[in-house]
Formats: structure tokens, sequence, C-alpha cells
């Protein structure tokens, strides 16, 4: 009988001990240091598109959330949650965000609807 028991006490065992050196995110967003991680994201991005000035897009770190705001329609601003790697999404709108990085993993670009190409502006 001890040891039919045995067995199934130490799968338990090993479990809690593997899932207790991975803590588990109750919140929702990201388990790493989100501010600092989101940080790279931030900074000015302008649409590219053929002739006439283009609109900005401002990118911000708030409430452990990425914010963009539109600098042409009155400074709207949008909630961006975090879903995977550099992959966003637009709260409430449901638009893809993606974020492109070169061969040095700067980020360059953010890609809205797949279509929407925003580049990174030097400041």
């Amino acid at each position: 009988m001890k040891k039919h028991l045995l067995l199934p006490l130490l799968v338990v065992f090993a479990l809690s001990i593997l899932t207790s050196a991975y803590p588990r995110n109750t919140t929702g967003g990201l388990t790493y240091n989100q501010k600092q991680s989101l940080a790279e994201y931030a900074g000015k991005y302008q649409l590219n598109q053929p002739g006439g000035p283009a609109p900005l897009l401002a990118v911000s770190v708030a409430d452990s959330s990425l914010v963009f705001t539109e600098t042409w329609d009155h400074n709207k601003k949008m909630t961006v949650k975090h879903l995977s790697g550099d992959k966003f999404i637009v709260e409430g709108l449901d638009w893809s965000v993606q974020f492109i990085r070169d061969k040095n993993k700067n980020i360059t670009e953010v890609v809205v609807m797949g279509k929407d190409h925003w580049v990174k502006v030097k400041n």
C-alpha cells in the first residue's frame, strides 16, 4: 500500500517544486519589468505614405501598458495591450500591432492592422 502512495506523492511534490520556480502572473500582464521593457517601444513614429506631410504617432508607457497618441487628432489616446513578443492589440478596437526590429534588434517601425507602416523617427 505504501508503494502505491509513494509515486503519486513524488509526482505532486515534483510538480509543486517546478511550478514554484516559475512565478505565475495572475494580473494578465507581463511578468518582467514592464516599464523598462516597454520603454524600448516608446518614441515617435511617422506614417510611411507618399506625398504630403505624414502624421506622427507618439508611443509612451503608462500603467504597464503602451499608449498611442494620435498627434493629428486632438491628441487622441489609445491603450495598447501586450499579446506576445513584439505583438500587441489596441484595446477596444482590436487592431493588431506588430513592432518590427532591424538586424541589431532595435525597433524601427510599427505595423498597425497589417497595413499601416509607421517608421520610428530618430530624436
